[in-house]
């Protein structure tokens, strides 16, 4: 008889070839064991569903659409999955890279608000691997702290995105199924506006507006809106965050406005995953993150298929209805709106409130607290694989995928400069806001 997937003993061989040689971790979906292939010695990770969730059709479909996801990603910034296979009694499972360290989340738990230069470096990271992600026309979805691991290498951490099981992914014929049988599509305190509206219809901007939660709880050591899921969606759609200025005072002003930049309400003006990469890289010092960050910056400017900016870090940042900060490298008058236009913002802005409030219905079905790390919940409530680790069985160069459909990214920050050719440290200053948005640039 076959042993249980979510126990597999020591020294049993999955597939003819891994080897078990111990338990790593345990989850409510299943667990990861540490592995060694029999004829090569090669250490792995093998992540294995267990009898609930492989019983469960939407836990089956994330676990396969995580390998064909991630299979395609070849950034060091990626937890990347080598194989998938199944057990005798056709229990599937991932062959994935082994990773010695510790997930963000935990990082964050225990430490608190984290230094400037190492919450950059992170993010920049991320980004990095997230860039690639977007290139091939994949939307993560469910970026948070658990879901960034930090990996030991030698003397560099290296920050690794995990578990693209609920992304949406171009050509996919499950989208519909994964939308329909989990009670959220993401975790409530790191969604987007967008997201809770029409989980279907995000783009890259939506994982841009997660990394900006993610950025400002490193730095606060609290993510921006908290409490129960219907209170955290209103949060997102109708409320400002807290400015972190208010709580700290020695994060530079180019990354206050970046933070406010990401988190803006209208997609159309935040920045590009490039913009946010090239404003943190410059604060990320020299620490052990910093040589890693410094390269992921660099990866990501390689990445074809992704727009390079924005202009929104030069436009004002609306952070609230009545308040606006300004952060710009050059000072731009934005045209005024004519009276069409602003007509067209006040409908837009009345139709996202209602989308919104609607979209509580459908969190409130699920669980009532929004646990903001926990991954998110399939159906049957079981909770996802535990952080994997990943061991290199095979490193691939990051080289550039194919050219695929554009993605909306990133927005960069700035301070007030007098000129637009000279480039002063930004600053951020507070404002009221103009009668008119500022309309956003096109998009490339």
């Amino acid at each position: 008889m076959s042993p249980e997937p979510s126990a597999l003993p020591v020294d049993h061989v999955a597939a003819g070839k891994w080897r078990v040689v111990r338990l790593i971790a345990s989850g409510g979906m299943g667990s990861v064991y540490e592995a060694e292939h029999l004829r090569t010695h090669g250490r792995v990770a093998l992540k294995v569903l267990n009898d609930d969730a492989r019983r469960d059709p939407s836990s089956r479909t994330r676990f396969e659409r995580e390998a064909r996801a991630t299979g395609r990603l070849r950034s060091r910034h990626v937890a990347r999955v080598l194989d998938v296979d199944t057990l005798e009694d056709d229990t599937p499972f991932l062959v994935m890279e082994l990773l010695a360290g510790r997930d963000l989340s935990r990082e964050v738990k225990e430490r608190g608000a984290l230094p400037v230069a190492e919450a950059a470096a992170i993010v920049v990271q991320a980004a990095a691997g997230v860039a690639e992600a977007h290139a091939a026309g994949i939307v993560h979805r469910d970026l948070k702290p658990a879901n960034i691991f930090l990996s030991e290498e030698g003397a560099q951490r290296v920050a690794k995105v995990l578990d693209f099981g609920i992304s949406k992914v171009p050509t996919e014929g499950d989208e519909e199924e994964i939308t329909r049988t989990l009670a959220t599509v993401g975790t409530p305190g790191y969604m987007s506006p967008e997201q809770i509206r029409a989980p279907r219809d995000v783009d890259a901007a939506t994982d841009v507006w997660s990394l900006g939660v993610i950025l400002y709880r490193l730095l606060a050591g609290r993510v921006p809106f908290s409490g129960n899921s219907s209170s955290v969606a209103v949060a997102i759609c109708h409320d400002a965050p807290q400015p972190i200025g208010a709580m700290r005072g020695d994060v530079p002003a180019e990354v206050l406005a970046l933070v406010d930049a990401a988190l803006q309400k209208d997609k159309a003006f935040r920045p590009t995953l490039r913009e946010l990469a090239d404003v943190l890289v410059e604060h990320v010092g020299d620490g052990a993150l910093a040589a890693v960050a410094r390269e992921a910056h660099a990866e990501l400017g390689r990445i074809a298929g992704l727009p390079a900016s924005s202009g929104v870090l030069l436009r004002p940042v609306v952070s609230h209805p009545e308040v606006a900060t300004v952060a710009m490298n050059a000072i731009v008058e934005p045209a005024a709106a004519p009276a069409s236009r602003r007509r067209a913002l006040f409908v837009t802005a009345g139709v996202l409130l209602t989308g919104c409030a609607l979209a509580l219905f459908g969190l409130t079905r699920g669980s009532r607290t929004a646990a903001n790390d926990a991954p998110t919940a399939a159906p049957t409530h079981a909770s996802p694989m535990p952080s994997i680790s990943v061991s290199s069985a095979a490193s691939a160069s990051a080289a550039p995928p194919p050219a695929s459909p554009s993605v909306s990214g990133v927005a960069s920050v700035a301070g007030a400069s007098a000129s637009p050719s000279s480039k002063p440290k930004p600053l951020a200053a507070t404002t009221h806001a103009p009668k008119a948005p500022a309309q956003p640039p096109p998009r490339l």
